[in-house]
């Protein structure tokens, strides 16, 4: 295990995701790996299908952080964040606690890294952009506000996409444009939604340029698994990794 003598993640990620891979393999500390189960979701383009697949994906998340629990993981992580705030307040934790169930392992989820990130950064007025559906977006946005209130988010922009596969070809300068198009002057903190959005390599230059933290869905994750392993990020990767 000379990869992972600091710690190992398990990942379980959606079948058509083709982002965070790439960003954990460059963000991840030395001694500190992944191991990646998928679970399958075909990639449709109709809203209202898309969120039936969503909400009926609970039993084949736990199946798939079973067979990615056999890498031995010092945690598991389901890299979705709209799949887990969903269903709504408390459904990230449930997912934890089911995945933890059944492998005996710690679980968490994306939406409880973001939570916990955005509630150390002490946020109050958010800038929020995400490539989802406006539905969607507004259902994140409500359920963002509800957890941890008293937050606001005080500009939003949601690109109204639905396929996963499109979400993945995003460049990453699309999340740069889009924070600066609703970029709020009471913002004190601003989140880039969707672990298939590729932003890794813009937010040094967007923390830089608006003097703000930035949280990203795929960045929140990685510095919640980290912290649970006991290892510290790579700051050149946002200040998130210096908390």
């Amino acid at each position: 295990m000379q990869h992972s003598w600091r710690g190992r993640i398990g990942l379980v990620i959606l079948s058509p995701n083709t982002t965070i891979e790439y960003e954990f393999a460059r963000m991840m500390p030395e001694g500190v790996w992944f191991h990646t189960a998928r679970c399958f979701l075909p990639d449709v383009s109709d809203k209202d299908e898309k969120v039936k697949l969503l909400n009926d994906l609970d039993a084949k998340v736990v199946e798939a952080a079973q067979r990615v629990a056999t890498a031995r993981p010092d945690v598991i992580l389901f890299a979705c964040t709209i799949g887990s705030f969903l269903k709504g307040i408390g459904h990230d934790r449930d997912l934890s606690d089911r995945i933890t169930e059944a492998t005996s392992i710690p679980a968490i989820t994306t939406t409880t890294a973001v939570l916990e990130a955005l509630e150390h950064a002490n946020c109050r007025g958010l800038t929020l952009v995400s490539p989802y559906h406006p539905e969607a977006g507004r259902a994140e946005q409500e359920f963002l506000e509800r957890q941890l209130s008293p937050l606001k988010v005080l500009g939003h922009k949601h690109l109204d996409i639905i396929g996963v596969m499109e979400k993945g070809m995003l460049p990453p300068w699309s999340a740069y444009q889009a924070v600066c198009d609703v970029l709020h002057p009471e913002t004190d903190g601003i989140f880039i939604s969707c672990t298939n959005w590729r932003s890794m390599e813009i937010v040094p230059l967007l923390e830089r340029d608006t003097g703000l933290p930035v949280i990203t869905s795929v960045q929140a994750s990685l510095w919640a698994c980290l912290k649970r392993i006991g290892v510290m990020g790579g700051e050149e990767f946002g200040r998130i990794f210096s908390w």
